[in-house]
């Protein structure tokens, strides 16, 4: 009798300790899905540095060298990501298919480059933050066209943390005229054309 009664006593409380135990368990997992996941904080772009706003503005002489597209203050942010994976460049309203060119310098870096003649650089590979900053810093613009279609070309960046995309500011290209100077003797009168 006193046997049972000692089993009986053991198994009542290792059945209380279990259901302490399960409780536990349960009042923890429930407080793990009450849990809101983080949501990626998307990266930011800004063209222009500490200038306002965004964008960038800028201007190409035809037969000229390649012009910077980004202010050299450029910056990228992202709050909860030390890396990016991609980023884009395009001239969203390219003219002169073939002629016009968007460069940049990936030197010391793991990020590679491509562009197409559509006017699309494209960017890959995993790297920090700081590297992908370098990089667009490096962006030009070049028309080997002699005699270009005038109209301001669009250029469009992105950048990509893995999960989500920047903010996509832009920047203008004008396409201006030469400077040209014109003496006319003998009353050497100077007229200024262009510039």
């Amino acid at each position: 009798m006193a046997r049972r009664l000692i089993v009986t006593i053991l198994s009542v409380i290792i059945l209380l300790n279990f259901s302490g135990a399960y409780e536990g368990f349960a009042s923890k997992t429930a407080d793990a899905a009450d849990d809101p996941i983080p949501e990626n904080t998307p990266p930011s772009l800004d063209l222009n540095g500490s200038g306002p706003g965004e964008d960038y503005n800028t201007a190409f002489v035809p037969g000229g060298a390649a012009v910077s597209i980004v202010d050299g203050g450029l910056t990228i942010t992202d709050d909860d990501s030390t890396d990016l994976t991609s980023a884009t460049i395009a001239i969203t309203n390219i003219k002169d298919i073939g002629a016009e060119i968007l460069a940049v310098d990936v030197s010391g870096t793991g990020v590679g480059v491509q562009f197409n003649a559509g006017g699309l650089l494209l960017l890959n590979g995993q790297d920090k933050v700081a590297n992908y900053e370098k990089i667009l810093k490096t962006a030009t613009y070049q028309n080997t066209n002699p005699t270009p279609d005038k109209t301001t070309r669009q250029i469009s960046f992105v950048v990509d943390d893995g999960e989500d995309e920047s903010n996509k500011p832009t920047t203008s290209v004008q396409i201006v005229e030469p400077g040209i100077s014109i003496t006319k003797n003998p009353d050497n009168q100077t007229i200024a054309i262009g510039g």
